[in-house]
């Protein structure tokens, strides 16, 4: 964190665990001046690169919109939508024009995709860039700013992608809104962990503790799957394991 920062926030740095711990999304619209520049923006940006890349791709790319650009990225969310509903009205055309004006700073985190590569498919590079830009939203809280990151229509547009300097394969993950929180942020109700976690033993597989090769590959009981109790209450733990139901065709698997 940069006496910058320091200055701006008067809030001393959160540890990691606490950042990642205490983060949350905060709407565009309350996301307010100032936002990360200089020496915190580019603290930010090198967060990212310590997200995992298999074989060092570096899929990612970012491009940074602030200022005058956020109108130019206005007009370009309101001319794809007129391609996509020539019929549009002119309300839902103001809404994308203004649009990008609602926070300070934008970065588009974008995946340059590198297809058909014999070790990383494209599902893990986008996975990398999506690391990346959770690496960034976590560092600006740390540092007293805050983020959303949003998506929707534009973000799969190829006119958008197209004028973004993105070749069709490429992605846009999602456009990262930055500035300052405006008021007190209310804590987001998060589920617990175990509602989502089991322990794999393999016994459900049919393997033994010493390993061999099984006779009849790709048949054995069907894994347990998860569900909730609808019985549990808060503080208790929701997650129960259930036998799922064999399937006449476990290559569907």
């Amino acid at each position: 964190m940069t006496q910058e920062t320091q200055n701006r926030t008067s809030k001393p740095a959160l540890d990691a665990l606490e950042a990642m711990m205490t983060r949350n999304s905060v709407p565009a619209r309350l996301l307010c001046e100032p936002a990360p520049d200089g020496a915190d923006l580019e603290t930010i940006l090198e967060t990212a690169m310590r997200a995992p890349d298999h074989a060092s791709l570096r899929p990612w790319r970012f491009l940074i919109i602030r200022g005058d650009a956020r109108q130019k990225l206005g007009q370009l969310f309101a001319d794809a939508l007129c391609r996509r509903d020539p019929l549009a009205d002119n309300a839902s055309r103001e809404k994308e024009l203004n649009r990008p004006m609602r926070s300070p700073l934008i970065v588009a985190v974008c995946a340059e995709v590198i297809e058909n590569n014999p070790k990383v498919p494209v599902v893990e590079q986008i996975v990398t860039v999506g690391a990346a830009a959770q690496n960034m939203m976590n560092a600006a809280h740390a540092m007293g700013y805050a983020a959303i990151m949003l998506t929707g229509k534009n973000a799969h547009d190829p006119h958008v992608k197209r004028a973004l300097g993105l070749q069709p394969k490429d992605e846009i993950v999602g456009f990262l809104y930055f500035g300052t929180p405006e008021g007190d942020i209310r804590p987001k109700r998060r589920p617990a962990a175990a509602e989502f976690v089991r322990e794999w033993t393999g016994e459900e597989a049919g393997l033994s503790d010493r390993p061999s090769l099984p006779l009849n590959p790709g048949v054995g009981p069907a894994p347990p799957a998860f569900h909730r109790d609808p019985a549990a209450g808060p503080g208790t733990d929701p997650m129960t394991c259930a036998a799922a139901q064999s399937h006449p065709d476990r290559s569907e698997r």
